[in-house]
């Protein structure tokens, strides 16, 4: 055993206690960061044994990799108390498991168990977003799950009421000035 194993192993010293270890290089899965989860096994109070799950970055990508209403640009992502992520973004061509930084107020609110509204994030991507954190705990570690998509696709139907609005509007007062130089002429 290595590392997170070795850490996530420590939880056979008693019954009904779990371990985990979060995510760090693990040299048997070939350097991929991977996580660990683990409770000891007894007979009779004696221990037997060690159930140990796996959660590789890989995985944490299959649950967060959905953009199910996040339109084009949007996407999930965790982000842990070193403000690394924890996941891959389906945007940069390099894996960022672990290696990008997501530094903001809203994850520093998260890490410490807040929550603050959706603000514009100008760091991310190299384009404006807008973003939220949610704290997410688990056996002693905090991560922040942010939820970001680029601020113009999000305020797209914004815009595109205004502009309808806009438009009868105009159209609304056209028809007015038209009616009332008719009526006006049909007065004199």
């Amino acid at each position: 055993m290595q590392g997170g194993l070795d850490t996530a192993a420590a939880a056979m010293t008693k019954p009904g206690e779990i371990a985990y270890a979060d995510l760090e290089p693990f040299r048997v899965n070939g350097g991929l960061p991977t996580g660990f989860m683990a409770t000891g096994v007894f007979n009779n109070g004696k221990p037997m044994g060690v159930l140990a799950f796996e959660l590789s970055s890989e995985q944490l990508n299959g649950l967060l990799g959905s953009r199910l209403g996040l339109g084009e640009t949007g996407e999930t992502i965790l982000v842990g108390s070193d403000h690394l992520l924890h996941n891959d973004s389906a945007f940069t061509a390099e894996n960022d498991v672990l290696t990008t930084r997501y530094e903001t107020p809203q994850v520093d609110a998260a890490l410490a168990g807040e929550i603050q509204p959706v603000t514009r994030v100008s760091s991310y991507r190299d384009t404006a977003m807008l973003a939220v954190a949610a704290p997410v705990a688990f056996e002693g570690h905090n991560w922040a799950l942010v939820a970001t998509i680029a601020e113009a696709e999000a305020l797209m139907p914004l815009v595109s009421m205004r502009n309808s609005i806009l438009a009868g509007s105009a159209v609304v007062l056209a028809l007015a000035v038209i009616f009332g130089l008719i009526f006006s002429r049909s007065v004199t």
